[in-house]
C-alpha cells in the first residue's frame, strides 16, 4: 500500500439556504429558517451514473458565519479508492453529484444512510410534523439539496485539509412551506382601553398535510407539489411572531382541505367568535391546487363584519428555476487580471511562491477591480463569492459602480451573465488583519455548477488578505 493510498482527498464546498447568499437580510427569511445544523448533516457523493460512492459527515465543523446564517464552507475527506471510481472525461476531469439532507432530528426522523451503488432516486426520505413543530436554533428547516460539480482530478489528488479544493456551491431547499395571517384591519379603531379592534387573538390550522418528502426534484415553475397525503387530526396552532402575526410551517399539500380558524374580539368586552377560511379560497391567486415547498403564503385580514375578509398572496422563498438543453462547457477565456498599477502601495497581487494566488490590501473603503470572461451555456451565471477566514466574517465586500466610476452599491457576493467581459470590484471594510477567500463558480440552466481555475495552473481561489502598513 503506497503513502498515497491511506491519504484522505479533501473536498470543499460552499453551502447555503436557499435565497441567502444573493439576501442574507432578506425580511422574508428569520434565522431559524436559514440554519443548517453540522451536527444533523449526512453528504451523498453519487458517481457520473447517480451511483451512491459514499455517504459521510461534514469533517469540521464550519466556523465561517459565528451567528449560524445558513451560509458554510464544509470539508468532505474522502478516500483516493472512492474518487478512483469516478471516469475521468477526455479533459482531466471527474463529475459527481453530491446531495445533502439536514435538519431531520428536530422532526423526530434520521437521516438516510444508502448501500454503496443505490441509485440517486432511491434518497428519497420521508417525515411527519407534530402539531407542536416550531423551527428553532435547536431544530432548524429540513432541508435537501443536490448539484452536479466537474473538478479537475489532479487538482483533486493533492488537496489536503489544510488545503482542500474548491468544487463550488451547492443550495439546500427547505421541505416545508410557511403559512402565514397578518392583522391587516381597514376598519380598524382604537378604543378607550388603548388595544385596536377588531383583534384576532388567535389561528389555528385545520386538516392540514402532516407527511412530506424532503426532496423534490419538481422544478418551483410547475407550480405543482410532491405531495404525500395524510391529514392531520389535530389541529396546529400559528404562533404570534410579532404584534398581529401568526405563522406555521406544514409539508407540501394540496389546498383543498385546510382551514384557517381565527379567533377574533370586535371590540372591548366582546366575547371572541370564531372565523373559518377555507385554502381552497386562494387557489386562483395562488395559481394552483398546491401549497408548494419553499414558499410563503399569506393572508391578511382587512375586515371583520358578518365573515372574516382575507386578502391572500404568495411569494417564494427562491427565484424560479428553468431547465435547457445545453452542451456542458465552461471555459475561463481570460484568467481575473487586477488593475493595480506598479506604484499603487495599497494593492499587491502575487501568484508565485504562495499555494494560491493573494490579493493582499492595506487600505479600507478603496476597491480594486478585475476583468476576466468567461465562456459558458447560453443562460449561465457566475457568481463571486468571499469566503470569511480568520477575522473575515464582514471584512470585505464586493462594490457596484455607476458608468463614472462612482460607488453606488455593496454586496455579499457579486454574479453576472457569461459570454461577455466580466468584472469585479471588491473592498475591504476593516481597519483590522483580516482574511478571506475569493472563488467564482458557474451554474448552468442545467444546475449544474463549476468551480473556474482563475490562474492557468488550475487554482480555484484567490486568497485575500487585509493587513496593516
Amino acid at each position: 500500500m503506497t503513502e498515497e493510498d491511506n491519504r484522505n482527498i479533501c473536498l470543499k464546498f460552499n453551502i447555503s439556504a436557499d435565497g441567502i447568499i444573493s439576501g442574507r437580510n432578506s425580511s422574508d427569511t428569520d434565522p431559524v429558517e436559514r440554519i443548517i445544523l453540522t451536527g444533523d448533516t449526512r453528504i451523498y457523493l453519487y458517481d457520473e451514473n447517480d451511483r451512491l460512492i459514499t455517504s459521510t459527515v461534514p469533517a469540521d465543523t464550519p466556523s465561517i458565519s459565528g451567528n449560524n446564517d445558513g451560509y458554510y464552507s464544509i470539508t468532505v475527506t474522502v478516500s483516493p479508492a472512492d474518487i478512483g471510481k469516478l471516469a475521468l472525461t477526455p479533459d482531466g476531469h471527474v463529475r459527481f453529484r453530491i446531495a445533502i439532507a439536514a435538519n431531520l432530528h428536530g422532526l423526530g426522523s434520521t437521516l438516510p444512510e444508502s448501500d454503496a451503488g443505490a441509485p440517486y432516486s432511491d434518497l428519497d426520505p420521508v417525515f411527519e410534523m407534530s402539531p407542536s413543530y416550531c423551527p428553532s436554533s435547536s431544530t432548524g428547516i429540513p432541508m435537501f439539496g443536490s448539484a452536479v460539480f466537474s473538478v479537475r482530478k489532479s487538482s483533486l489528488m493533492v488537496s489536503s485539509p489544510k488545503h482542500p479544493l474548491a468544487a463550488g456551491e451547492l443550495t439546500l431547499t427547505r421541505s416545508l412551506c410557511r403559512i402565514e395571517v397578518k392583522e391587516a384591519m381597514t376598519n380598524s379603531y382604537t378604543a378607550s382601553d388603548g388595544h385596536s379592534y377588531p383583534h384576532i387573538n388567535s389561528v389555528r390550522l385545520l386538516s392540514w398535510n402532516s407527511k412530506g418528502y424532503l426532496r423534490s426534484d419538481i422544478p418551483s415553475s410547475d407550480l405543482t407539489a410532491r405531495v404525500l397525503e395524510q391529514t392531520a387530526v389535530e389541529a396546529v396552532p400559528l404562533v404570534e411572531t410579532a404584534n398581529g402575526l401568526f405563522r406555521t410551517y406544514i409539508p407540501e399539500g394540496n389546498l383543498n382541505g385546510p382551514e384557517l380558524i381565527l379567533s377574533v374580539t370586535r371590540s372591548p368586552g366582546s366575547a371572541p367568535e370564531e372565523f373559518s377560511y377555507p385554502l381552497s379560497r386562494a387557489a386562483t391567486t395562488f395559481g394552483t391546487e398546491f401549497l408548494i415547498r419553499n414558499c410563503i403564503y399569506t393572508f391578511e385580514v382587512t375586515s371583520v363584519v358578518v365573515t372574516a375578509d382575507l386578502t391572500a398572496g404568495v411569494r417564494p422563498w427562491i427565484p424560479v428555476e428553468s431547465t435547457f438543453d445545453y452542451p456542458e462547457k465552461v471555459v475561463m477565456t481570460q484568467y481575473p487580471v487586477w488593475d493595480i498599477s506598479g506604484s499603487d502601495s495599497d494593492f499587491r497581487y502575487v501568484t508565485t511562491g504562495t499555494d494560491i494566488p493573494m490579493l493582499y490590501i492595506s487600505t479600507s473603503g478603496r476597491s480594486v477591480s478585475a476583468d476576466f470572461a468567461v465562456e459558458a451555456p447560453e443562460g449561465s451565471v457566475w457568481t463571486a463569492q468571499l469566503i470569511p477566514g480568520m477575522g473575515g466574517i464582514g471584512a470585505f465586500e464586493f462594490v457596484t459602480h455607476d458608468t463614472d466610476g462612482n460607488a453606488v452599491g455593496t454586496s455579499a457576493v457579486s454574479s453576472g451573465h457569461t459570454g461577455n467581459p466580466s468584472s469585479i470590484s471588491l473592498r475591504a471594510v476593516t481597519e483590522e488583519e483580516a482574511r478571506a477567500e475569493l472563488m467564482i463558480t458557474v451554474r448552468t440552466p442545467g444546475m449544474s455548477i463549476f468551480p473556474l481555475a482563475l490562474l492557468p495552473s488550475g487554482a480555484t481561489r484567490i486568497g485575500i488578505i487585509r493587513q496593516k502598513k
